[in-house]
């Protein structure tokens, strides 16, 4: 029986200067400027050993598709987007050694929406064998099981956070993106009970386990 994931979420606030409905959306209509765009939401351009500089090999357009977003899969599939690309990513987080970083490196795809300039998505995939240890669940469900907790994706948030994915990652006091087997990441605007709406970054950690888990709702 091939290994099941365990999974964790980082929900981390990361305001911007201003909301979805305020913001005149910005076509991103060339790869560097895609490349340009995913570096604004992820930081990577900060981390060291990162090489960017051929950056129109990194961004190819491509129509998104998507099952799997709860509340916003519908806004993600069959969308033009760029897919930018980040290989060797060595994640600087502060209770790791510089050796330990090194030996974990991650790809990353980024996902920008060509007409708004909104992140769509944020993956690192895992690369092993038996990858069907991490069950797709589809959108409708995992809607539901939100809807138990009181939450809900409302939009995508078309300005770069002021709180960078890797500021993100490295503040979590839950789980490890180093050790991960895949991380999937959105920048969203997430309402709560009945609070206000707010940007945040949600953040899906997966790992191995060989244990069975069931994935359906009781």
């Amino acid at each position: 029986m091939a290994a099941v994931c365990l999974t964790g979420s980082i929900i981390c606030l990361a305001a911007t200067a201003q909301t979805a409905e305020k913001t005149n959306y910005v076509p991103v209509t060339t790869a560097e400027e895609a490349v340009e765009r995913a570096l604004a939401y992820t930081g990577f351009d900060k981390l060291e050993g990162l090489d960017t500089k051929d950056r129109w090999e990194m961004a190819r357009l491509t129509i998104a598709r998507d099952s799997t977003t709860p509340f916003l899969s519908d806004s993600i599939d069959g969308h033009t987007a760029w897919r930018v690309t980040f290989e060797g990513v060595i994640l600087d987080i502060e209770e790791y050694s510089d050796e330990v970083e090194v030996s974990h490196p991650k790809d990353f795809e980024v996902l920008i929406d060509s007409v708004t300039g909104r992140l769509f998505s944020v993956i690192s995939r895992y690369k092993g064998k038996a990858r069907d240890f991490l069950p797709e669940v589809p959108a409708e469900i995992a809607e539901e099981q939100l809807r138990m907790s009181f939450e809900e994706y409302l939009c995508f948030v078309p300005v770069p956070p002021v709180m960078t994915l890797c500021e993100a990652i490295n503040g979590s006091i839950f789980g490890s993106a180093m050790h991960s087997k895949e991380i999937v990441a959105l920048y969203i605007e997430h309402s709560y009970h009945d609070s206000a709406a707010i940007p945040v970054w949600v953040v899906h950690l997966f790992w191995t386990s060989p244990e069975k888990v069931d994935t359906r709702l009781s």
